[in-house]
């Protein structure tokens, strides 16, 4: 069976949850440590184009999000992200939501309506019909400053 191409696309929140990750690895490991555990998420991120729905829907946390919310686990983090059948692209997007600790309360970090979109963390617009297409940040290479960190 033929499915249309897809593509992994993250939100702007997922992005500053990659961000501040690596942030923490760098700072309390060594920024080595940081982006091996990047590569891990990211890796893990990209694998869902195999087989997206082998993961289970998360109704217990946002019941109506359009899209059905799933997670994968990339220890020790969690992976929350949607499917949307068909972008402006002709692609089917794998959108990332969030990147969270597996050690958190999801539901106090996930909105518990089915819509996400609204101002993200940083007060920033978020359209969902614009998900931004950019890769994940270059988290650990050069030109990244943390908020927080001496560069």
């Amino acid at each position: 069976m033929q499915h249309a191409p897809r593509e992994v696309v993250w939100s702007l929140t997922a992005q500053q949850d990659l961000i501040d990750i690596w942030g923490y690895f760098a700072h309390v490991a060594s920024p080595t440590t940081a982006n091996r555990l990047i590569d891990e998420i990211e890796a893990a991120a990209n694998r869902l184009v195999i087989d997206p729905r082998m993961h289970r829907v998360r109704h217990d946390l946002i019941p109506d999000l359009p899209g059905d919310l799933r997670s994968v686990p990339a220890h020790p983090y969690t992976l929350f992200y949607r499917v949307n059948p068909q972008s402006a692209h002709g692609y089917e997007e794998i959108e990332i939501l969030r990147v969270l600790h597996e050690r958190r309360d999801f539901s106090s970090e996930l909105p518990n309506t089915g819509s996400i979109e609204g101002p993200d963390q940083r007060g920033e617009s978020r359209a969902r019909s614009e998900p931004d297409r950019s890769p994940a940040p270059m988290v650990g290479r050069p030109g990244l400053k943390h908020p927080g960190f001496a560069a």
